[in-house]
């Protein structure tokens, strides 16, 4: 795309300039009144797949939204050949699409908690089966949920580890060399942490504190 390639919709009122200069790429949008134009044509992209427990409420008592995803993460979690979805959502569960082949998915299986908001997710072998289990971060209530994959399509509430306010980003790795996939947690009001993992449980092993 050069300099002067305009892209214009079929809709009246939105305008696309995509610009390329060198490395520096500018993209202009002008949306006239009727901006629903625009959300019109983004959803036709694809079919659109629904996060959040439906049988819990979607607002609190007053009256904020508290649905809706916060990270999402992609990992073989019920054992195929084929990358399943995990979504952590504002109502403190994990929703999980397993992928059925063709660009489908089956339906949601909704992880509760029992928490609020949930932030970062890590996928992995955590309890060494085999399984790829599913941690993530709840920031408000300092902790981070442990889901173990009991085996197709099924899982089971783990431990809870206790964390701090604002830890919200999970990575996973093997970080003392031992063969068992540990944590680290990230966030706010304390900086980085290392949980060991011991078995298929966790231990507080190093704290970075102010950290950066």
């Amino acid at each position: 795309m050069n300099a002067h390639d305009v892209l214009r919709t079929r809709r009246p009122g939105i305008t696309l300039l995509a610009c390329a200069l060198g490395n520096l790429l500018f993209t202009t949008l002008t949306v006239s009144a009727a901006s629903t134009y625009l959300f019109d044509n983004l959803r036709t992209i694809g079919s659109r797949l629904d996060v959040g427990d439906p049988s819990l409420s979607g607002s609190n008592g007053f009256g904020q939204i508290i649905d809706g995803p916060k990270d999402i993460a992609v990992g073989r979690l019920n054992g195929d050949a084929l990358p399943d979805i995990a979504v952590a959502n504002r109502d403190g569960t994990v929703t999980v699409y397993f992928a059925i082949g063709g660009g489908q998915f089956g339906p949601p299986t909704h992880l509760r908690t029992g928490g609020g908001e949930l932030r970062g997710l890590a996928l992995a072998d955590f309890t060494g089966d085999g399984l790829c289990d599913i941690a993530v971060g709840a920031p408000y209530d300092g902790k981070v949920f442990i889901f173990t994959n009991q085996g197709p399509g099924t899982f089971r509430a783990g431990q809870s580890l206790t964390a701090w306010w604002g830890a919200r980003d999970l990575a996973a790795g093997d970080f003392d060399g031992d063969g068992r996939i540990d944590l680290v947690v990230a966030g706010t009001t304390n900086g980085v942490a290392h949980y060991r993992n011991v078995g298929g449980t966790f231990t507080l092993m190093t704290n970075l504190v102010n950290f950066g």
